[in-house]
């Protein structure tokens, strides 16, 4: 199996998982999980946290929008490769950050 064969079974995997937690999330933000207390206090109590799954869910979104991204582009043999210099981008680069198009040299050359 070829590096970018791997690389797509790692990030379609990946892909699946944060669909699943994305339902959840989405499920819990709309209250379609548990019962909202009518008792004003309880509520409070149970919204407490909700910054923090709204974050979550925030990055959970962005998340599943590279690796869409990043398994459309795999197709392209360019995808992989660096837009400013043509090097290939180390495989761990790309697990990590899938719709990167630069390497870590220029990455670091641009700000970035």
């Amino acid at each position: 199996m070829s590096d970018r064969a791997s690389l797509r079974t790692l990030l379609e995997a990946e892909l699946a998982m944060l669909v699943r937690r994305q339902e959840r999330l989405d499920d819990h933000l709309h209250n379609r999980s548990r019962e909202v207390p009518q008792d004003w206090s309880e509520a409070a109590t149970l919204n407490s946290g909700e910054e923090v799954v709204e974050a979550l869910d925030e990055r959970t979104r962005h998340r599943i929008t590279e690796l869409r991204q990043a398994l459309v582009h795999m197709d392209d043999p360019e995808w992989g490769h660096c837009t400013s210099c043509g090097e290939a981008i180390p495989s761990q680069r790309l697990v990590v950050l899938p719709a990167t198009r630069l390497c870590v040299p220029c990455a670091e050359a641009h700000g970035g």
